[in-house]
């Protein structure tokens, strides 16, 4: 559906009545991917669909849980350097501030 200005209306009328046909819209868009498991070719939400999945090789529970580890020691190192950036960016916007 397309929103069409009615010539007799007040701006600001015309403005919210076009927002809420445009609001119609997303939502209608929204029921249509969702209706396809959320695999719209534009959008590229689910590439398994389109190209294939291969299966997985199999992780035994010792293998898994080393991995685990290894990832998790990783996410802890990426979190501590975050947090290094977080209190710089934080000082260099408050010196901004105060200048």
């Amino acid at each position: 559906m397309h929103w069409i200005a009615p010539s007799e209306k007040n701006a600001d009328h015309a403005a919210l009545e076009k927002r809420l046909w445009d609001a119609a819209d997303q939502l209608r868009a929204n029921s249509e991917l969702k209706s396809q498991e959320y695999s719209a070719p534009v959008l590229g939400l689910n590439p398994g669909r389109y190209v294939g999945v291969a299966a997985g090789e199999a992780v035994s529970d010792e293998d898994f849980k080393e991995q685990l580890e290894t990832l998790n020691e990783e996410l802890e190192t990426l979190n501590i350097g975050a947090r290094k950036l977080e209190k710089t960016i934080a000082g260099n916007v408050a010196e901004i501030l105060e200048a």
